[in-house]
């Protein structure tokens, strides 16, 4: 009997140990993820566009990956918006310096009427030495652009460099507007000129009214 005692209360102390094992392991792990990941809500990078980055002590880590939500952010050039951004749903890696961003509505603030870029994802690509500043962005799936004029830009992927003032792509793209359709493959669209200049394999098709 003594024996059996003796097992029996070696076998709950094992029980124990194993289970304080499992403890500290699923506790190690749940802080890592934690450590890794911030989620955050209803946020707002607006004025020049700053970065997240400081914003509050649990941000200094230049290995997180931030998950915001409700997620707006803008840059201005004196005291009038250059561009914004919005989406429901957003990822900011910190230790490259991107966004990527789903869902995205980009406006694009001109004199004389704004271009809007809709995609599936959008991936913000922050200036090396600036942070605070957009380099360019990257659409994929579903892209279109659109001018005030009516002209709209569809394609799987474009890219809008803030420097060049531009927005570019390599792929098959179509071009529709009032009385015109082009398609061809890659373009190159001058926001400031509005010039649209399709690269190969272009193919037009024009309607006239009739007198």
């Amino acid at each position: 009997m003594r024996l059996t005692n003796i097992k029996k209360i070696q076998n709950y102390f094992v029980v124990i140990g194993i289970t304080y094992v499992l403890f500290l392991v699923a506790t190690i792990v749940w802080n890592s993820i934690f450590n890794d990941r911030i989620f955050l809500t209803n946020i707002n990078t607006g004025g020049s566009g700053s970065d997240l980055a400081g914003r509050s002590g649990e941000l200094k880590n230049d290995n997180l990956t931030i998950h915001l939500q409700d997620f707006y952010r803008t840059e201005l050039k004196g005291t009038e918006k250059k561009w914004e951004i919005k989406a429901s749903d957003a990822q900011h890696d910190m230790s490259k310096g991107l966004t990527r961003v789903q869902g995205a509505e980009v406006t694009i603030y001109r004199n004389d009427g704004n271009v809007t870029i809709d995609s599936i994802t959008t991936t913000i690509f922050s200036d090396k030495d600036k942070k605070d500043k957009v380099k360019k962005l990257d659409a994929e799936g579903n892209v279109r652009v659109r001018n005030n004029s009516g002209m709209t830009i569809t394609s799987n992927i474009a890219t809008f460099s803030d420097t060049l003032n531009e927005i570019s792509t390599p792929a098959y793209v179509k071009i529709e507007g009032n009385g015109y359709e082009i398609s061809g493959v890659g373009l190159t669209y001058n926001i400031a000129t509005d010039v649209v200049r399709v690269l190969s394999l272009v193919d037009s098709r024009f309607e006239f009214e009739k007198e």
